[in-house]
């Protein structure tokens, strides 16, 4: 079906992406010191970068994704996931625990694209080559300063993101995102909008946060939540670079989900038209 491969691979950029999707962007103040020119943000930021990629080790995340439908209070989806990266471009990931269905489709296509962006991240990174930026000003955010930007991208690529940015005035990290992809992942969606936040991580600046929305025509919208939890450093002679592990698919667990997948057989199938698994 049209567009279904690359559905919701947007949200796996690899800018390494707290919360305000839903409502407006805040009211930009300059109520922090004044901000120095925008060709030295962009070069402390390039700095920055540069630092937090010799500091990145192997380590391993457990995130958990939760995916809603429009309005309701219930996930329809819950997964757990292991996530282990090996530097400078290795990744792999082991579901843990699912409730199965079409989410845990949906999670694994953005798992699988946030592995496939590791290999590139020049690609995809917020610099200059990628973004022409703007200097909004100034505001303050969890209580530290940041810098606000404007960033567009300069080409129209389903894995960059027209957004607003907060780097921090201390150590020149982006510390939240907000926006949405320069190109649409594909004709089924719409109206998609993402936020990412960051911070550190046993000394890295990492992911911590992802939150999103998508209107799928036909079927309305979705909302997927995505949280970081149990950070670990790990020995890197334990990883197999580039290998992709997922869970098996056996055992009780696994029976019960095929039989939910059988009682939900209609709404698959449209959400497999819709573009949003492969």
């Amino acid at each position: 079906m049209f567009g279904r491969r690359s559905q919701f691979g947007f949200l796996a950029v690899t800018l390494t992406v707290a919360f305000s999707v839903f409502g407006q962007v805040p009211h930009l103040l300059n109520d922090g010191p004044i901000a120095p020119d925008l060709n030295t943000i962009l070069t402390r930021m390039a700095q920055a970068q540069a630092e937090n990629r010799a500091r990145i080790h192997a380590y391993s995340v457990v995130r958990e994704y939760k995916l809603y439908e429009e309005k309701a209070e219930t996930p329809k989806t819950q997964l757990k996931a292991k996530i282990e990266f090996l530097p400078p471009h290795s990744k792999r990931y082991d579901v843990l625990d699912s409730t199965g269905g079409i989410g845990e489709k949906v999670v694994r296509r953005i798992l699988d694209h946030e592995i496939a962006m590791t290999r590139d991240p020049a690609a995809v990174e917020m610099s200059p080559a990628n973004y022409d930026f703007r200097l909004l000003g100034t505001q303050q955010l969890h209580g530290r300063t940041c810098y606000v930007l404007d960033a567009e991208p300069k080409r129209p690529d389903k894995n960059l993101v027209k957004a607003q940015i907060w780097v921090d005035a201390n150590n020149f990290h982006i510390a939240h995102l907000e926006g949405t992809p320069a190109k649409d992942p594909s004709f089924w969606t719409r109206d998609v909008h993402l936020t990412l936040d960051f911070g550190d991580v046993n000394g890295m600046w990492l992911q911590t946060a992802t939150q999103a929305t998508a209107r799928v025509r036909l079927l309305g919208s979705f909302n997927l939540v995505g949280r970081d939890q149990n950070y670990q450093i790990e020995n890197e002679s334990a990883f197999s670079a580039g290998t992709v592990v997922t869970a098996k698919n056996d055992g009780p667990a696994s029976t019960v989900r095929k039989k939910t997948a059988q009682r939900r057989q209609s709404r698959s199938a449209a959400l497999v038209g819709a573009g949003l698994v492969p």
